[in-house]
């Protein structure tokens, strides 16, 4: 089989397209299995004890992201992306780490044939430029793949970490909007012409610099994450309706 990132044909990594260290929070309490939430009204949800694994990665480049997850792990952990005040501006992030963190997320969502990810599809052309980076270790330009951490913010919400629904692609003045949601975040990816993308928006990607702002966003206005409440209310991660 070929690995999706070097293309070469050898064995394949069980590879997660979202860290593994991401559904820790969904895991804990009484019961360690947690829903897969369905992409289609018509499935049925599928109760699993872990996130989507896939044969993508050949050992050589499972390694090299793998430092890029360890990167973001030890910055998840160590608590600086959360507080009881947003927006946050954290000036010593690792610009290479977290910028290349963020596209290979993207990347193996994108060439995945996971159910989880059949709705994040990018432009071929996109997709190769960006493989291209990854696998040569380029972050390139802050706004080129730019992406944008929210931090999901609502006092019913106990613990946003334990909220993991699939991606979504959009069209929006004609860019691509890529939709996630983990780790406490939504993470919203903009893909393509960079002269499109306004000072606004392109302020709130990680910066060359070493600057990354993290603003608060309240998830009952993003129709995406609504969607997975329910769910989490069956878990217990909810308790109110909202």
């Amino acid at each position: 089989m070929k690995c999706v990132l070097c293309k070469r044909d050898t064995d394949l990594c069980d590879s997660h397209i979202i860290s593994s260290f991401n559904y820790k929070p969904l895991r804990q309490g009484e019961k360690p299995n947690f829903y897969e939430l369905p992409t289609d009204s018509g499935e049925s949800r599928a109760i699993v004890q872990d996130g989507p694994k896939e044969k993508l990665l050949c050992p050589e480049c499972e390694q090299l992201r793998s430092k890029w997850e360890r990167y973001f792990s030890l910055l998840w952990h160590d608590g600086r992306l959360f507080t009881d005040a947003y927006p946050v501006t954290i000036l010593d992030v690792e610009y290479p780490q977290l910028k290349l963190y963020q596209m290979s997320t993207l990347y193996l969502a994108s060439v995945s044939q996971h159910h989880f990810f059949q709705r994040v599809r990018m432009i071929e052309e996109r997709e190769e430029q960006l493989r291209k980076m990854i696998l040569s270790s380029s972050p390139g330009p802050s706004a080129e793949f730019g992406c944008v951490m929210y931090a999901i913010v609502h006092e019913e919400i106990t613990d946003a970490r334990s909220i993991v629904s699939s991606g979504h692609t959009k069209e929006w003045n004609e860019l691509r909007i890529h939709l996630f949601t983990f780790a406490g975040f939504l993470w919203v990816y903009v893909d393509g012409d960079t002269d499109l993308i306004n000072s606004d928006l392109k302020a709130r990607f990680v910066q060359r610099s070493n600057r990354l702002r993290i603003d608060g966003i309240n998830p009952t206005d993003i129709a995406l994450l609504r969607e997975s409440f329910d769910d989490l209310r069956e878990q217990g991660k909810l308790d109110d309706p909202l």
